[in-house]
């Protein structure tokens, strides 16, 4: 559970591959994972909010903490709260903090999460857990930055980045009333959304490898995947997604005794999702990555797969700086003409960037 000052990661979301720079990467060998790392890459560049939505178990906290360790904000910690993990009276008091004397048992001043997440980034986990009471606090916390704390009527200046998970529809809330849109548009700056493991079969072993690697002892040697129990693997849909794969793997590490993982290993509900035998099966996995098929129906050719690319880049770019030219010139590494004349070829105009602020970056 997070508390007001959480700075662990306690999500299994992305296994922990490791960058020269921080250790917060992100395991990216699918098509839409690639276009996740890319758009998180641009997007850190900002102090814009972001929204970071997918199932349960997917990963949005490791998503989280790969944005906080790419920005200017990397040199301080990221702070971290649960949104349903505190009883609502509760989480008022450690988000604002209070005064002493504000209610029976307030002996002395509590500085409040946001205070003391001030300089850095302040993550909000579970968003559609907030009551609306507060939804209406946390609005004044982005517009204004700054905060009230209980028992107190003086507004106190933050300089923090606020970013939020949910595993929920924040859209269908908001026409339902549940979730405030005004609220909604001002985390919404830019969504990033985590595709399910289901969907990213192309990294399932390379994360299984992760996890293997941590879930072995350290006085044992290393161990692999039989190529029948990597077919197994590859062949379940994992409701569960990364978080069930961790799972699976520490579950059957527990098991074997060898240095090969092998079917027996496993769990029944995944062995009974595998091919029956003369059943058309995926193939063996490739060494040491399995193969990437590609899902699109007409594979375009280099030059329109880069332009499409570059566009989507381009246009992440803009957003986290809120369609200033020369800020995102200066994001990107590039001059404000080279920014301006690749804007033009790209067909991109100075005002297209406002539609990722109500859509999703994935959507078609």
């Amino acid at each position: 559970m997070h508390g007001a000052f959480d700075g662990t990661d306690t999500s299994s979301g992305l296994a922990p591959e490791q960058n020269s720079a921080n250790g917060w990467s992100l395991v990216a060998h699918s098509p839409a994972m690639r276009k996740l790392a890319a758009l998180v890459e641009a997007v850190s560049r900002s102090d814009c909010a972001v929204l970071i939505t997918g199932e349960t178990g997917t990963g949005k906290e490791r998503v989280a903490r790969a944005l906080h360790a790419r920005s200017r904000r990397s040199h301080r910690r990221l702070l971290a709260m649960h949104c349903a993990a505190i009883p609502p009276t509760l989480l008022e008091r450690e988000l604002f903090g209070h005064e002493r004397g504000a209610f029976t048992g307030a002996d002395q001043r509590k500085i409040g999460a946001f205070e003391a997440a001030s300089g850095g980034t302040f993550l909000l986990d579970e968003i559609g857990e907030l009551e609306r009471h507060l939804q209406v606090k946390l609005l004044r916390v982005l517009q204004e930055k700054e905060i009230v704390c209980l028992g107190s009527t003086d507004p106190i200046p933050i300089d923090v980045r606020i970013l939020a998970t949910t595993n929920r529809d924040l859209r269908a809330e908001v026409d339902t009333q549940s979730f405030r849109p005004d609220l909604f548009y001002r985390l919404n700056t830019v969504e990033l959304c985590v595709p399910p493991l289901r969907e990213r079969r192309e990294d399932i072993l390379a994360l299984g490898r992760d996890f293997l690697l941590e879930a072995t002892p350290s006085d044992e040697g290393p161990r692999r995947f039989g190529p029948e129990t990597a077919r197994v693997l590859l062949t379940y849909h994992w409701p569960g997604n990364v978080r069930e794969l961790q799972s699976v793997i520490e579950r059957a590490c527990l098991l074997c005794r060898g240095p090969v993982l092998q079917p027996q290993h496993l769990p029944p509900e995944v062995l009974n999702t595998a091919p029956r035998p003369g059943a058309a099966r995926l193939a063996p996995p490739a060494e040491p990555e399995p193969p990437v098929p590609w899902r699109n129906p007409v594979v375009p050719d280099f030059r329109e797969a880069r332009r499409r690319f570059e566009r989507d880049y381009f246009l992440q770019v803009l957003a986290g700086a809120s369609g200033n030219i020369s800020a995102a010139a200066r994001a990107a590494g590039l001059s404000w003409k080279h920014f301006r004349n690749k804007m033009r070829d790209l067909e991109i105009s100075p005002d297209a960037w406002q539609a990722l602020a109500s859509h999703s970056l994935y959507s078609a």
